[in-house]
């Protein structure tokens, strides 16, 4: 059996996203509030854009809290685009063979109320489960099209070089962390 060949539970995320019609909010911080949440399940919040996402067991179980997980989801719960939907199901993560490090497949583009262009992201817990980042994996080289005009000797394939200066992100919201990321002032 070739591991390397085995279809990814991430690789099941369609080419075009999907909204659930009876998404609420409420029913959604419910069933967090009644489950034992894993590391990384909650609602988190993009700082750049103000969007918060729900990250879930892609079939969470009250009764039986020790199932074994391999998929969540990445749910919208708010967004700065007023033509997706909150319930719109955003990407899948399962969790990586490195502790606090997850594999995911995120929708990338919108047209209209409809995302699109699923792309792979390492994601990264912080150790006091705090903020999460995106890395997304890219090839080892691109062809760049563009440098065929109008000189055909130029190179069309460069490498590609790693940048770990990548603060895209987001921080927990809920449950809320133990010690604040701003200090409280009384």
């Amino acid at each position: 059996m070739n591991i390397h060949a085995e279809k990814r539970l991430i690789d099941r995320l369609p080419q075009r996203s999907v909204a659930d019609s009876g998404f609420a909010h409420s029913t959604m911080i419910e069933t967090l509030r009644q489950l034992p949440l894993h590391h990384i399940e909650g609602i988190w919040k993009f700082p750049a854009t103000g969007s918060e996402v729900a990250i879930v067991r892609s079939n969470p179980d009250i009764n039986n809290p020790t199932a074994p997980v391999n998929l969540y989801h990445i749910i919208l719960f708010t967004s700065d685009s007023r033509a997706i939907r909150p319930g719109t199901i955003m990407g899948f993560i399962t969790p990586s063979s490195t502790q606090g490090e997850y594999d995911a497949r995120i929708y990338t583009s919108s047209v209209g109320s409809t995302l699109i262009m699923p792309k792979t992201f390492t994601l990264t817990l912080a150790e006091n489960d705090t903020s999460l980042r995106f890395k997304q994996k890219k090839s080892a080289f691109s062809i760049n099209l563009w440098r065929l005009l109008p000189y055909l000797w130029r190179y069309t394939i460069h490498p590609n070089t790693s940048t770990d200066t990548q603060t895209d992100g987001c921080i927990r919201i809920f449950p809320e962390p133990p010690v604040p990321r701003e200090p409280i002032y009384l």
